[in-house]
């Protein structure tokens, strides 16, 4: 919600995990499929995402 409130927010993508998961059907989700639904949620809506590469200090 950050970001639709106005804030510049960097998901930093290869500094997160994810894990097996169920879903409702009882089906596992991989978590590479799990890691890669995030990124895709987030980038240009909620967030910019970004590799730790990308950051500048």
């Amino acid at each position: 919600m950050a970001g639709n409130l106005g804030y510049q927010v960097k998901f930093v993508l290869d500094a997160t995990r994810a894990f097996d998961s169920m879903n409702l059907a009882g089906e596992v989700v991989r978590a590479e499929d799990i890691y890669q639904m995030t990124a895709t949620n987030l980038h240009g809506e909620f967030a910019e995402v970004v590799m730790t590469s990308d950051i500048s200090l």
